[in-house]
């Protein structure tokens, strides 16, 4: 939200549902669309999808700076989020075109398995929060301070955050 208290965007971080490790139990919403073996490579525990990823209709005549940080910001939501509630892993089912914007920014996700129609053509992905946190730190660096709040909302903040002062005087 902007100062002004008006919402610029919207994510959802979904859960798994209890008893989500019975066979043919499905704890998210792209389980519904997607071949189930796609989530073996994924822990029954930690995981958790991300959906409705998206900036506000009314705020897409921003700058592109301003949508990008409002992306960020939606990120950063997401990962303290994450962090508080043992989510290690996400999965989702999105656009090309935001992934590729996500990857401009050093987020990155790796994909499950083929493009599925979930309104609309989507890439199934997942990533591990702490390998694409600690790329993200390498790439871009100045967005993961922000993202993570320079570690805080990290488990492995110090290792990545330590060479903060380092990366600044760079």
């Amino acid at each position: 939200m902007y100062n002004s208290g008006e919402v610029i965007g919207t994510a959802r971080l979904i859960l798994p549902l209890p008893g989500h490790n019975r066979p043919g139990h499905r704890s998210f919403p792209m389980q519904g669309v997607c071949d189930p073996a796609l989530f073996r490579r994924l822990p029954t525990q930690g995981t958790a999808e991300l959906s409705r990823f998206a900036v506000s209709k009314e705020r897409r005549g921003l700058s592109t700076a301003a949508t990008s940080l409002a992306r960020l910001a939606l990120v950063r939501g997401l990962v303290q989020l994450s962090q508080e509630d043992g989510v290690t892993h996400l999965c989702a089912t999105m656009e090309l075109t935001l992934l590729r914007l996500l990857r401009a920014s050093g987020i990155h996700f790796q994909n499950m398995g083929p493009v599925v129609d979930y309104y609309g053509p989507r890439q199934p992905v997942f990533c591990d929060i702490a390998s694409m946190l600690g790329r993200m730190a390498q790439e871009q660096p100045a967005i993961w301070d922000y993202v993570t709040e320079y570690g805080q909302f990290t488990d492995g903040g110090a290792d990545h955050g330590a060479n903060i002062d380092e990366r600044r005087a760079a």
